[in-house]
């Protein structure tokens, strides 16, 4: 029998969602199928955690699940999208890693399978060096193809989504782009791994089926908007997707093990529902701010970092509040300037400002620089609250 490499990397955090992933793959794999998983993790999992992963194997014949110790690598490079972890990079090193295999398939963890993967795996990819499902957003915002244009990236018509993707690894190879894939990630791209892998492979990417990663950003567009995404995928496999996915990819900052309600968020919990490792609900850092902000009445409030991830919360949720008075940056080259309605100021200029609340959105090397930064407000103004930080574990 063939046997199917699947590759997925998570931390400690994310084990139960790896973990269910992994239960949905089996539950819905037809019986000639047999599945190899190789999981990326940054340190070992605690041995129950460990066990309960192992013991699928006992429960699904001819399935093998191996853990490999990724330790230090990428941990110099910077993650700003607050929703993503260092862990996206691993998939990176997956030619230099998994020498035994050609070919190999990829599944973010906030993933879950709905059919028998034998047709995506089997999937003709030897012209190409990856296959992956094209990523609406992108391709549809001209605005950031300067950006891209001077890493090589000439256009976005074949930008693909990184999180369920078919790569050939004996290609890559052979051509030698093991080390571009990891010196690319040194470019802390705002879109992190996806960047690299779309820049890496431009030109040899092979498009797959919508319905082999159906993203759930994409329910508006879907019944708003159709004929946006008919363009792109056609208006059949949107249908297909619809009616019969076979990977349903909880794509964006809300999950599905959220407290928000989302579409698609029953296929996920019939799975969840028969692990035995529950995931946390999760408290997003969108939520955070907005319940500090909300509950911050008759108080001023002051964000700390310029950063992406607060350009973006600002942009989605078109903050506007009265109470917030500014944002403080260290950059020289953002003072003076303004994200939405606020302006961003310097250190220095906190005293003249003197807020109630800190709220630290600096979502790259957070736990870093918090603790950094909380240590200043506790000396210089420890009349001045701060926020923990809102991007680690609740």
């Amino acid at each position: 029998m063939n046997t199917i490499p699947i590759v997925l990397a998570s931390d400690e955090n994310y084990a139960p969602q790896m973990y269910i992933t992994i239960l949905s793959a089996l539950i819905n794999k037809n019986p000639g199928t047999n599945y190899r998983f190789i999981c990326f993790i940054s340190e070992k999992f605690p041995a129950e955690t460990e066990k309960e992963f192992l013991n699928l194997e006992k429960k699904f014949p001819n399935t093998k699940i191996l853990f490999v110790l990724m330790k230090d690598a990428f941990k110099n490079v910077g993650v700003q999208i607050a929703h993503i972890t260092t862990p996206a990079y691993y998939r990176l090193k997956m030619p230099e890693i998994i020498k035994d295999y050609n070919k190999a398939l990829y599944l973010d963890v906030d993933t879950v399978v709905m059919g028998d993967l034998s047709e995506l795996f089997n999937t003709d990819i030897d012209d190409y060096y990856i296959g992956g499902v094209k990523a609406a957003a992108y391709i549809n915002n001209s605005d950031n193809l300067d950006y891209y244009k001077q890493y090589g990236l000439n256009d976005l018509s074949q930008y693909i989504n990184s999180g369920v993707t078919l790569w050939n690894l004996e290609k890559i190879r052979r051509d030698n782009l093991c080390e571009k894939l990891v010196k690319l990630a040194d470019n802390n791209f705002s879109s992190i791994d996806q960047d690299v892998i779309n820049i890496a492979f431009y030109g040899k990417i092979k498009f797959l089926d919508f319905k082999y990663n159906l993203m759930t950003k994409y329910k508006r567009d879907i019944f708003e908007n159709r004929e946006a995404l008919d363009k792109i995928y056609g208006h059949e496999q949107i249908d297909e997707a619809i009616t019969s996915p076979v990977i349903i990819h909880y794509v964006d900052y809300i999950k599905p093990w959220s407290k928000e309600d989302i579409w698609l968020k029953n296929c996920w919990e019939k799975v969840a529902e028969q692990s035995p490792l529950k995931c946390k609900v999760q408290i997003l850092p969108k939520e955070k701010i907005l319940n500090a902000v909300n509950h911050s009445s008759g108080q001023t409030v002051v964000f700390w970092g310029a950063s992406l991830f607060l350009q973006e919360f600002i942009e989605n949720t078109g903050l506007n509040c009265k109470n917030i008075i500014g944002i403080i940056d260290n950059n020289p080259q953002k003072q003076g300037q303004r994200l939405g309605c606020y302006t961003i100021f310097s250190p220095a200029e906190l005293a003249e400002l003197n807020p109630n609340l800190i709220i630290f959105t600096i979502k790259n090397k957070s736990t870093k620089i918090y603790p950094q930064v909380k240590k200043y407000i506790s000396e210089n103004f420890p009349h001045i609250k701060m926020l923990p930080n809102i991007f680690t574990n609740n």
